[in-house]
């Protein structure tokens, strides 16, 4: 971080701690991992009368052409304070600044969670780090740890909680579901690149579908390994809400499912030993849930398709056109391969 950044940094932590004194913000440091935001670590050192340190992270929108047309920290910072006195572990907000004026940015600063997360970084966490370098019945505890947790945040009333407003929140799930849509096709428009025919195949799909029932649920929206700390093993927090949406209980399952698999084959990377399967995840969910067949298939392929549009989002914010890619990658690959089972 410039120093004249630091500075207006310091000087607004002091005005929101007004009864502290010797406040000190130690310098930025990068997180083991990032993401589509920019993340820093620090610390927050101060007395008040005792002394204090607390250990912080800041978050903020990176410069120039994002991810999404849209970034919005107040969506993340709404859903976390929201989930804080739930069972779900998401990190605790301490505070949030919607003026840019003082970073440049709106930012978030969060209390950091102490653990290790999955690598995404190739060859992902197939091929080194936590999970790799766990036994395989460790791993197998892990996965389920993270299918539990995702469970515990479907099974929370989203209408009881103060949340901000989300994407999906129409009833019936019908037209819920058809506001994700419309939202896929404004990201495709607006990265004015050549469309993927397996993606507008898809979207044609979920126009024509109904969803299984009216359950909708909130979800976190990036539910991949790369985004859940663990510490000694167990789940201490979900990182990562920008995506977080009202939608089908079995989205984030799928996302899990999916994300995993196609880490491992677009890195080449041979699938961990002793981690459960497709069909084994789906079956203890639909055993702990109660949900069906058709449920399960829907949120598949609508998960499919949000990470194939994903993959388009990635191909344009880095300033490609990578058609080819774009029509042959693993995620496009497999929703195609799904939509013929549907044809057949």
């Amino acid at each position: 971080m410039p120093p004249d950044q630091h500075r207006r940094l310091t000087e607004w932590i002091c005005s929101q701690l007004p009864d502290a004194s010797d406040i000190v913000v130690s310098e930025m440091r990068p997180p083991s991992s990032g993401g589509s935001n920019v993340t820093a670590l620090f610390d927050l050192h101060y007395r008040n009368p005792e002394p204090v340190t607390e250990k912080l992270v800041l978050r903020t929108i990176a410069p120039g052409r994002g991810l999404f047309p849209d970034y919005d920290l107040a969506l993340q910072a709404g859903v976390m304070r929201a989930l804080e006195p739930t069972p779900v572990p998401a990190a605790t907000v301490r505070w949030f600044e919607k003026d840019a004026a003082i970073l440049d940015s709106p930012f978030i600063i969060m209390e950091r969670i102490e653990g290790e997360t999955p690598t995404d970084s190739a060859p992902g966490f197939h091929g080194r780090g936590l999970f790799f370098e766990a036994t395989e019945a460790e791993r197998v505890d892990m996965w389920w740890a993270a299918m539990d947790q995702i469970i515990a945040l479907q099974r929370l009333d989203w209408r009881t909680l103060d949340l901000p407003p989300p994407e999906g929140t129409a009833s019936p799930a019908d037209e819920a579901m058809q506001q994700h849509v419309r939202l896929f096709e404004q990201y495709l428009d607006w990265t004015r690149l050549e469309p993927v025919p397996t993606i507008e195949r898809g979207l044609r799909w979920l126009r024509a579908a109904h969803a299984p029932d009216d359950a909708l649920v909130l979800t976190w929206g990036d539910a991949r390994p790369g985004n859940i700390f663990y510490h000694h093993k167990q789940v201490a927090g979900l990182l990562d809400w920008e995506l977080a949406a009202i939608g089908v209980p079995e989205a984030d399952i799928a996302y899990l499912i999916w994300s995993a698999a196609v880490l491992a084959e677009t890195n080449g990377t041979p699938r961990l030993p002793g981690l459960p399967t497709r069909e084994q995840s789906w079956e203890r969910y639909a055993r702990l849930s109660g949900r069906g067949t058709d449920a399960i298939r829907f949120g598949e392929m609508f998960t499919l398709l949000r990470l194939s549009v994903m993959a388009v989002l990635g191909v344009a914010a880095k300033g490609l056109t990578a058609t080819e890619y774009l029509n042959s990658n693993v995620t496009v690959t497999k929703l195609a391969e799904m939509l013929d089972e549907e044809d057949a």
